[in-house]
C-alpha cells in the first residue's frame, strides 16, 4: 500500500512539473500586458520563467501561476523573496521583478 502511494506521488509530481516546464511562451502573452509592463520583452518573460523554476524550487514545490490572482502576486514574490535572502538563497532585485512579471503575466493571459 504505501509503495503505491508512494509511486502515485512521484507520477503526480513529474506531471506537475513537466506541465510547467513545457509551457509554450509567446509573444502574444507578452503583448497581453503591454498595458502593465509597456517596455517587457519575450527574453524577460522567459528569463522569468527560468529565474521561478530555478530559484523557488530550492525552496518548495512550485505554484501554477494561476493558483494566486495577478493582484496577489507582487506581496507573495516579496515576501519569499525576502525569505530566501534571510537563507542566504539570493534572489537580486532584478530577478525578483522577472519572477514577478512572468507570475503576473501568465495569470493575466491564461484562457479562463
Amino acid at each position: 500500500m504505501k509503495k503505491n502511494i508512494l509511486y502515485i506521488s512521484t507520477i503526480s509530481l513529474l506531471v506537475a512539473c513537466s506541465t510547467l516546464k513545457t509551457a509554450e511562451l509567446s509573444q502574444q502573452d507578452v503583448d497581453k500586458v503591454k498595458a502593465i509592463y509597456p517596455n517587457y520583452t519575450l527574453a524577460e518573460l522567459n528569463d522569468g520563467k527560468t529565474l521561478y523554476s530555478e530559484k523557488c524550487a530550492l525552496c518548495h514545490s512550485l505554484k501554477s501561476p494561476t493558483s494566486e490572482s495577478s493582484a496577489k502576486w507582487p506581496h507573495i514574490v516579496a515576501e519569499m523573496t525576502n525569505m530566501a535572502n534571510e537563507k542566504t538563497l539570493t534572489i537580486s532585485p532584478k530577478q525578483e521583478d522577472l519572477i514577478l512579471k512572468y507570475l503576473v503575466t501568465m495569470t493575466t493571459t491564461a484562457k479562463k
